[in-house]
C-alpha cells in the first residue's frame, strides 16, 4: 500500500513538473523591412538568418512585429510588392521555420503616408499575416495558463491617425479591464522609456503608462529605436520594458540626453546594445525568459520575469 502510494504521489509531482515546464515561444522584431538592392549585404538577411535558428532550436510558434515593417512609406496596395520582396522572400522562402503565423503591430513608417490599412488589407488573403485592425488582441494558453496579448497602434494614439487620444486611451483601459490571464503583454511601435536616438516618449509615459500600472501589465514591448533595450520604471513600476527595434533598419548609437532624463525620471537601464537582432522570448507557466540575440546568433543579454 505505502508504494502504491509513493508511487502515486511520485506520478503527481512530475506531471505537475510537465506542466510548468509547458509553455511557449515566440520572436519579437521590430523595424525590418529594408530597401534592397542586389548585391549589397542587408542586416535585415543577417537577423533573418539568426531568427530562422533560433526558431528552430526553440520550436517558435508565432512571430510578434513590433512595427516599420515597410521602409521608406509602408506598402501602397494589398498587393504592394513588398509584402515579396521585403517579407516573404528574406523570412518565408528561405526558412521553413519562420513559417509560424506573423502578429503584426504598425509603426510610424507604416503610417507614413497614410497607408496602413493595406497591410490590415493584406492579412483577408494571407493566413500567416495576422493584423485583423491597427488595434487588436489574442490569447494563448497552455494547461491552467493564459497570456493576453494586447497590441496597440501607437502611431496612431500618438499622432491621432485613426482615432482621438481618447477614444484610443479608452480602448487600452477598457481592454485591459477586461484582461483575466496569468500574463498580460502589450506591444506597440513607440516606447515609453528609452535612452535611444528618439528617447523617452513623454505623450506615453503620461497618457498610456498610468493605464498599464493600473492593470498590472506585465511586458510592454515596443521597438522604434533602432537597437536593443532593457529597462525598468521607477520604484513601483513593475512592468518590464523591451525594446526590440534592430531587425533591419541601421543601428543608432545612445543618446546621452535621454540616459540622463531617465536618471532624472528614476528608471533603470538594465541594457542597451546599438546592434541589429532580435528578442526571443520563453513563456512557461511562472516565468518569462527574454533572450536579445545579435547578428552573429550570440545571445548576449537575458533576463527572466517570476511570477507565483
Amino acid at each position: 500500500m505505502n508504494s502504491l502510494i509513493s508511487f502515486l504521489f511520485a506520478t503527481l509531482t512530475f506531471a505537475t513538473l510537465l506542466l510548468a515546464e509547458e509553455g511557449f515561444n515566440f520572436i519579437t522584431i521590430g523595424d525590418w523591412g529594408r530597401t534592397r538592392t542586389a548585391g549589397v549585404p542587408n542586416k535585415q538577411d543577417d537577423v533573418a538568418r539568426q531568427m530562422d535558428v533560433w526558431a528552430r532550436e526553440n520550436n517558435a510558434e508565432f512571430v510578434l512585429t513590433l512595427g516599420d515593417n515597410f521602409y521608406p512609406d509602408g506598402v501602397f496596395s494589398a498587393d504592394d510588392e513588398q509584402f515579396e520582396t521585403k517579407w516573404r522572400n528574406v523570412y518565408l522562402n528561405p526558412y521553413p521555420s519562420l513559417r509560424v503565423e506573423w502578429k503584426i503591430s504598425l509603426g510610424n513608417h507604416d503610417h507614413r503616408v497614410f497607408t496602413g490599412h493595406y497591410q490590415v488589407e493584406f492579412g483577408k488573403t494571407e493566413p500567416l499575416w495576422e493584423l485583423p485592425s491597427f488595434n487588436y488582441t489574442f490569447t494563448k494558453t497552455f494547461g491552467d495558463t493564459s497570456v493576453f496579448f494586447v497590441v496597440v497602434d501607437s502611431d496612431s494614439l500618438y499622432w491621432l491617425v485613426n482615432d482621438t487620444l481618447n477614444e484610443q486611451v479608452s480602448w487600452l483601459d477598457e481592454t485591459l479591464e477586461q484582461a483575466s490571464a496569468d500574463w498580460v503583454i502589450v506591444a506597440a511601435h513607440h516606447p515609453v522609456y528609452s535612452s535611444g536616438h528618439h528617447g523617452s516618449d513623454f505623450g506615453m509615459i503620461d497618457d498610456v503608462r498610468p493605464i498599464l500600472l493600473k492593470h498590472n501589465v506585465d511586458f510592454y514591448l515596443a521597438g522604434h529605436e533602432h537597437d536593443l533595450q532593457h529597462l525598468n520604471g521607477p520604484p513601483g513600476d513593475s512592468i518590464e520594458y523591451v525594446i526590440s527595434g534592430g531587425g533591419g533598419a541601421s543601428a543608432r548609437p545612445q543618446n546621452e540626453i535621454a540616459v540622463e532624463d531617465l536618471k532624472d525620471m528614476n528608471v533603470t537601464q538594465k541594457m542597451f546594445n546599438s546592434i541589429n537582432g532580435f528578442t526571443g522570448i520563453k513563456v512557461k507557466q511562472n516565468s518569462i525568459t527574454v533572450e536579445y540575440v545579435d547578428l552573429e546568433g550570440t545571445m548576449f543579454y537575458s533576463f527572466t520575469k517570476y511570477k507565483n
